[in-house]
C-alpha cells in the first residue's frame, strides 16, 4: 500500500496544530501585577508611631483574572514584613509596607484558587532573601 507525501503532510500539519491547540501556555501572572504608587512616611497599621521611614508599595491587578499575591517589604533591619492578598480583581490595588523600610519590595503572584502554586511562607522569605 502506497501513501502520497501529500498526504503524509497533511496527517503532520493536522498533528502539529492539534499538539498547538492542546499545549498548555503557561502564563506568568506576576506581568500584570504592576507598582501603581510609593510613599515614605505613611503610618502603616502596625508601626505604632510615624516615622518618616514608613515605606509603602501599591500594586494593581491589570488582569482580568482574579489573583492571589504576597507581597515582602524589607525593613531596614533586612527583615521582610508580609502580606497575603486572595482574589484581587481586575484594577483593584493592594499595599504592603515596612515600618521603617529602605524601599525593596518583593512579590509573588497566581491564578487565584490554584493549588498547584504555592506561596513561600513568611519564614522562608525572610531566610532565603534577607540579604
Amino acid at each position: 500500500m502506497k501513501i502520497s507525501k501529500s498526504i503524509i503532510v497533511a496527517i503532520f500539519a493536522i498533528s502539529l496544530g492539534l499538539f498547538g491547540f492542546v499545549a498548555k501556555q503557561e502564563v506568568d501572572y506576576a506581568e500584570f501585577v504592576k507598582k501603581h504608587a510609593t510613599y515614605w512616611g505613611l503610618k502603616g497599621t502596625q508601626c505604632g508611631d510615624y516615622t518618616p521611614d514608613s515605606y509603602t508599595v501599591v500594586l494593581k491587578n491589570t488582569s482580568k483574572d482574579l489573583l492571589d499575591i504576597k507581597i515582602a517589604v524589607q525593613e531596614k533591619s533586612k527583615k521582610w514584613r508580609c502580606f497575603n492578598h486572595e482574589s484581587v480583581a481586575f484594577n483593584d490595588t493592594i499595599i504592603g509596607y515596612a515600618c521603617t523600610g529602605n524601599g525593596k519590595y518583593l512579590k509573588w503572584v497566581k491564578k487565584a484558587g490554584d493549588r498547584t502554586t504555592v506561596f513561600p511562607t513568611d519564614q522562608e522569605v525572610n531566610d532565603q532573601y534577607a540579604k
